[in-house]
């Protein structure tokens, strides 16, 4: 019997491991994949931000660049560079090689005291006697464990939270379909990150380059299905030939979902806590999820950790890590939904005509605020329809 369980060895369910055993909880991490770290499904990218309220320091062994900027490109081409340390404020950030990454973190965990089992699938979770009965298996084995608080951090489908009793059903239209060619390209300036917007480059998403050094770079687009007129790999494909990128020279294919619907609606249950991805705390304005992730994952292993050797498992007693999750990431999550859907209202012509002022006046700071400031100064009206975003 386990004080906690983690469904789910993503960076998520690593922090949360890491933080359920520092507190001294029996704690075990499980997952179906063989390796901690793959397949990579995100473009690598974390701010500076996440990391040190989390408490780690950047290692060389998994930071692949340190980004100084960013380059936004309009559908018409216009861009937009902002870089250095006026400009960052402090929020500069990281490009990451995930896979090292995650196995530092899992390194972590483990010296914290938490158990760490891959190749293990979870097939049914049930409350019984106060606890979580996890029917898993391991090759041909299938066994049970038994928990007093579950962590689900199996990611968007999150399995383990529908079958406690939390609806994490996705729409469609809430749902990017995501695919990336890590690969050989020389970016302009390997210190930037590159954004690339409209309908005919990425349909309700956008398009980036996250270089990983001088020679090699994450590749990749994240596009709304219901928009789009065709498969995610094919709008992918038409942007190398849009960058003059060589398919040739890819060296990793990697797909998938990304939920952008802003938070499940609650994220807590007896015996329950859902964290990352399978809370939907992904930005649902960039689809970065990492940060917001192990923010989630920090509070829910502490709140585990202590609540289950205190035999506090009850929802009442569970719901301070919603109340603390949406303390620290909450508004930002809700202002950022809105703004992803006042810009898929935007047509085209819109997004250049806000890039030219942009370009004319600059970017103050890399923040919302910072952004729009020079556009709501040259056209004021424009703060009357995007003020309940700020």
């Amino acid at each position: 019997m386990y004080d906690v369980v983690i469904v789910g060895g993503g960076p998520s369910g690593l922090v949360s491991g890491m933080f359920s055993a520092e507190t001294g909880a029996n704690t075990l991490i499980v997952d179906r994949k063989v390796e901690i770290g793959t397949p990579v499904r995100c473009a690598e990218g974390v701010g500076r931000d996440p990391l040190e309220r989390i408490g780690i320091k950047p290692k060389e062994r998994w930071i692949a660049s340190k980004i100084e900027g960013i380059r936004l490109v309009s559908p018409g081409g216009i861009e937009i560079t902002a870089k250095g340390s006026k400009v960052l404020k402090g929020k500069a950030g990281y490009v990451l090689e995930r896979k090292e990454f995650e196995k530092y973190l899992a390194e972590m965990a483990i010296r914290n005291g938490a158990e760490i089992r891959l190749r293990t699938t979870v097939l049914g979770a049930k409350r019984e006697n106060g606890f979580v009965n996890l029917k898993m298996k391991c090759g041909g084995r299938v066994y049970y464990e038994k928990a007093r608080i579950v962590i689900a951090a199996d990611g968007i489908e999150s399995r383990i939270a529908r079958e406690l009793g939390l609806p994490t059903t996705l729409k469609l239209k809430d749902t990017e379909s995501g695919a990336q060619y890590e690969m050989y390209f020389e970016a302009e300036d390997p210190s930037l990150l590159y954004f690339y917007f409209g309908s005919e480059i990425a349909p309700g998403g956008y398009a980036w380059i996250f270089p990983k050094g001088e020679s090699t770079a994450n590749v990749g687009i994240g596009i709304l299905q219901v928009l789009s007129k065709g498969r995610v790999l094919d709008y992918l494909d038409k942007f190398l030939e849009l960058i003059g990128a060589d398919k040739r020279k890819v060296i990793e294919i990697n797909v998938g979902g990304i939920p952008v619907s802003g938070p499940i609606e609650r994220s807590y249950s007896d015996n329950l806590l859902v964290v990352g991805d399978a809370a939907r705390h992904t930005d649902p304005l960039t689809g970065g999820g990492i940060g917001n992730g192990m923010i989630s994952g920090m509070i829910a292993g502490k709140i585990a950790g202590v609540k289950s050797q205190e035999r506090k498992t009850s929802s009442k007693d569970l719901k301070e890590y919603e109340d603390k999750w949406k303390s620290e990431i909450g508004k930002t999550l809700e202002r950022n939904l809105k703004i992803k859907e006042f810009l898929l209202e935007l047509k085209d012509e819109e997004l250049d005509a806000i890039a030219k002022v942009i370009k004319k006046k600059g970017i103050e700071e890399l923040s919302v605020m910072g952004i729009l400031a020079p556009v709501i100064r040259e056209h004021p009206r424009l703060l009357f329809r995007i003020k309940d975003l700020l």
